[in-house]
Order: structure tokens, then C-alpha cells, then sequence
């Protein structure tokens, strides 16, 4: 019931250790020291929009943002846990397992159903652009910061039955190096005017920018069922939010 310390938490983001000294009173009287324990705590940029799925969640962000503090904009937070924990390609649970964009697990067609998801990326090690999207949005829903996960594809073509687009081969993902390229569609998260793209660890100011520096054709389904490519024009937005 009563706690006290030699001195006060600090105002910044931290992932850091809190040692707790135990005394005990058999009958109210004299206290006696009875040893110490060291407990992990992790200080956020402000109140949790809701209890941390996992405690890499919180692992992530206080490391990549710490010591942020109010001298600090909330988009500078973002920016540096994007940039720290994110851009470098090598995310590790908090057991330092490293994290993977479509390693073995999530690769398998059909892809299971926790492929997609926060729980399925930290529990397998492995997950594909949705896992990633819903990952940096529970890091940053963590630190008390509102995000979106938004889907890009092809703008519509008439007569289409379908769409995709081929990332460039040469664009390595979070700790694959060679992921696949050809998809239907792709996960990112925007916050204000940024578009972060966790699966390759890139961030963008403009949808266009992000088509740009990313896709290499564009595909459609014809009414005959047959697959077209056309080619990423520089410049001309053939993409949009869904």
C-alpha cells in the first residue's frame, strides 16, 4: 500500500527496469529487509489507447522512441519509431526472435488465417503485409497513438475482373531479403499526411511516392481471363486507397 521512491519516474518514453526492495512486519513493528526484485516497466508517450496485445508491442516502441520526451511532437515519436524499429529490416520480439515479411510460415497458399494478424506475426515469427500494418498500428496504438491500416491496389480499369501489381525484385522486406513480388493488394498505415509501409520498412508523403519507389508493373484480369501487365508509369498514379 505504500511505495516510495528515491526518486521520480522520468517524463520519457523508456523500456527500462524498476527494482522493488521487499521488507516485511510479522507484527507492526520493526520492518526487515527480506530481498529485492527487478521488474521490466516500460514508460509510453501517453495513456495506451488500449492494453498492449503483447509485450513486444511495448518492447518496440519504448526502445526505438527512448527518451522522447515533451520537448517532442507526437509525429516525431511516430517518425522515430518507424525509422528505429522498423526501417533497419530487423524487428525482434521481445525474446529477441527476429520477425519475418513472408518467411516459410506465412508463404504457404492458402495462407493461414493468422497470417494476417498481430497475434499470428508474433506467435509464428513470420506474417505478411496485413500482420505488419496491424503490428506498427498496436506499437503505436501502445505509446497512446491513434493510426490507420489502409489497403492499396489498382485503380479500377474497365472491363476488369481483377488486379494486382508486381513490387520491385529488388526490394527486400523485413528479414527476407527476397520476398515474393506478385500480389493483389497491399497493407500500410497512415498517420496525418505519412504513408509507413512496415513490411519493407520504407515511409512515403504521397500514395504516388509509394507507387513510385515500390511497384515495378501493374496487373489486370481481362474480360477473357487473361492477365495484362502495364507498366508503372513515373509520375501518374495507378493506385489507390481501399
Amino acid at each position: 500500500m505504500n511505495l516510495d521512491s528515491p526518486e521520480a519516474i522520468p517524463d520519457v518514453i523508456r523500456n527500462t527496469e524498476i527494482v522493488l526492495n521487499w521488507q516485511v512486519s510479522l507484527d507492526g513493528g520493526p520492518w526487515l529487509d527480506v530481498g529485492t526484485s527487478v521488474n521490466t516497466a516500460y514508460i509510453t508517450w501517453d495513456d495506451p489507447l488500449a492494453a498492449a496485445p503483447f509485450e513486444t508491442c511495448l518492447y518496440v516502441g519504448c526502445q526505438a522512441a527512448e527518451d522522447m520526451g515533451s520537448t517532442k511532437t507526437e509525429e516525431e515519436v511516430v517518425d522515430a519509431i518507424f525509422t528505429k524499429g522498423f526501417a533497419g529490416l530487423n524487428v525482434v520480439r521481445v525474446d529477441g526472435t527476429q520477425l519475418l515479411y513472408y518467411g516459410p510460415y506465412s508463404s504457404v497458399n492458402p495462407p493461414p488465417a493468422d497470417a494476417f494478424t498481430t497475434t499470428g506475426l508474433l506467435a509464428n515469427g513470420d506474417g505478411r503485409c496485413g500482420a505488419w500494418g496491424n503490428f506498427f498500428f498496436d506499437v503505436l496504438r501502445a505509446q497512446g497513438i491513434t493510426s490507420t491500416v489502409r489497403g492499396i491496389k489498382t485503380k479500377d480499369i474497365p472491363d476488369a475482373t481483377g488486379y494486382g501489381f508486381v513490387v520491385k525484385p529488388t526490394l527486400p522486406g523485413q528479414g527476407n531479403p527476397s520476398p515474393p513480388n506478385t500480389f493483389a493488394d497491399h497493407a500500410v498505415v497512415t498517420y496525418g499526411t505519412r504513408i509507413y509501409d512496415p513490411s519493407y520498412g520504407h515511409a512515403y508523403t504521397t500514395l504516388i511516392a509509394w507507387e513510385d519507389a515500390s511497384l515495378e508493373t501493374l496487373l489486370y484480369i481481362d474480360s477473357l481471363g487473361r492477365t495484362v501487365s502495364l507498366p508503372n508509369t513515373l509520375g501518374d498514379e495507378q493506385t489507390e486507397f481501399f
